[in-house]
């Protein structure tokens, strides 16, 4: 036979192994028993570190922002509120909370228990602000702020907003827990911005004017029984203190031509003992005129004068 034909025929009895790209098939004693321990091993390794890789990009920073960005897609991002609010001026701000406490009034308490409580700082700062707005709500006038009836009822709206505002601190800083020495200090800040307010050619447009005295007065009487009432509990007070109460009074009586006479004599029959004086609103007078205090003057910048001490 030839040798081609045998070499053929040993090829069939023996058939040639071909390997391929596929992954070789359990038997089917290892489908049967789960395959050898090498073997799930491998696979059981295989499988926590494709676990954990999913976790770790899961988690990665770049991977969350990636997330974040796929689910708000088309969302609107909200602008900041506080951008908004830094974008408001002040009066907007005001009319804002108004705003809201006019629209949820139970948020009122909520509101004034965050606010800080007003200082003599924030009080003259209102005072000067307000002012400002006082001297620019006048018409034009070539010859300066005008006097008038139509000046007046121009500048009238400001004018009543800076007498209540001094009402509404005063309420604040007469109350029995103040110190005497910080109320008399807003007393004398507030008396003199009165001092400051316009004085018009119709006499009953000045009654603004007359009534912002009449009140601070019954505040300064208020003040004044609440210091002495302090003395009678143990409180002491320092001559020079006492002094300074009594000049500054002394000196916004003489301005008024008299208005503060009532106060005076209140401060006289219940502090002015301390300081040397007599009963009755002319020793005061006179013992403020006569101990070298400097002259008192309507115009005088006393806005920012705080003048508190400490006690002695």
């Amino acid at each position: 036979m030839p040798g081609y034909m045998c070499r053929y025929l040993k090829c069939l009895r023996h058939p040639p192994i071909i390997f391929t790209g596929c992954k070789r098939r359990f038997s089917e004693d290892e489908e049967m028993y789960g395959g050898s321990d090498n073997d799930n091993y491998m696979y059981q390794n295989r499988s926590y570190t494709n676990d954990r890789y999913q976790s770790n990009k899961a988690t990665s920073p770049r991977n969350a922002v990636l997330e974040s960005k796929r689910i708000k897609t088309g969302e609107q991002r909200r602008f900041p509120i506080s951008r908004l609010l830094a974008t408001m001026d002040k009066e907007k701000l005001i009319q804002l909370i108004h705003g809201l406490i006019e629209t949820h009034p139970f948020i009122q308490e909520d509101i004034a228990e965050i606010m800080p409580s007003p200082t003599l700082q924030t009080a003259s700062a209102a005072f000067a602000d307000m002012e400002k707005k006082l001297a620019a709500s006048y018409p034009y006038n070539k010859n300066g702020p005008g006097k008038d009836d139509y000046s007046f009822n121009r500048v009238r709206p400001a004018l009543m907003e800076l007498v209540t505002c001094i009402n509404d601190f005063a309420d604040h800083f007469t109350q029995p827990s103040e110190f005497p020495t910080t109320s008399f200090s807003y007393l004398h800040i507030a008396t003199t911005v009165i001092h400051r307010l316009p004085t018009w050619d119709t006499d009953s447009h000045n009654n603004i004017k007359r009534d912002a005295y009449v009140s601070i007065c019954g505040y300064w009487k208020r003040v004044i029984r609440q210091a002495s009432d302090k003395v009678g509990d143990g409180k002491i007070y320092g001559q020079q203190i006492v002094s300074e109460w009594a000049k500054n009074l002394a000196q916004h009586n003489s301005v008024t031509n008299d208005m503060f006479s009532g106060a005076i004599e209140e401060f006289t029959k219940r502090l002015g003992w301390i300081i040397g004086l007599h009963s009755g609103p002319e020793p005061l007078w006179r013992a403020t005129k006569d101990s070298g205090f400097a002259t008192f003057t309507a115009g005088s910048p006393a806005i920012g004068y705080v003048g508190a001490q400490t006690w002695e």
